[in-house]
């Protein structure tokens, strides 16, 4: 049972490192600019050269991708996600202060499912066959096969 749950973390660990580097490729082969994606065209016209200079060079622009991948999963390791360019704050923060309002989020949600869910059950198996066993299977139908994005 050990040997196999470490084989698992094993692999979510590699699957982890495969996306990473996957993600890093993608976004150093893309032909869209850093700089302007972060801060818009607008202002960055308005930029002057150093200010430019000086962007690329905190952002890591001009840097290779194995150096950028290397420090970012070294960081990664000491626990250092980085600092939010929309809030200007390390993720870490960002995370913890919306943790609290996601859980209390996905519990009501849980909960609301769990007692629907039952009562919609309780009322079609005491209608077996029936136009409202019918409505409730065919509403679960649906559900089961909708993308979890539309619900």
């Amino acid at each position: 049972m050990i040997k196999y749950i470490a084989s698992q973390i094993g692999r979510f660990g590699l699957l982890m490192v495969a996306v990473a580097v996957v993600t890093f490729t993608l976004v150093s082969l893309s032909p869209v600019d850093p700089l302007q994606a972060n801060v818009g065209q607008a202002a960055l016209l308005g930029m002057s050269e150093e200010k430019r200079a000086a962007l690329a060079a905190y952002w890591g622009a001009g840097t290779p991708m194995h150096e950028r991948f290397i420090a970012w999963f070294g960081g990664l390791l000491q626990g250092d996600l980085g600092t939010s360019l929309r809030y200007n704050m390390p993720v870490t923060e960002v995370i913890a202060s919306r943790a609290l309002n996601s859980l209390a989020l996905m519990g009501v949600a849980w909960v609301v499912s769990g007692v629907l869910g039952f009562a919609l059950g309780v009322v079609a198996a005491l209608n077996e066959g029936r136009l409202v066993d019918r409505v409730v299977k065919g509403y679960c139908f649906v559900l089961a096969a909708s993308p979890a994005f539309w619900i």
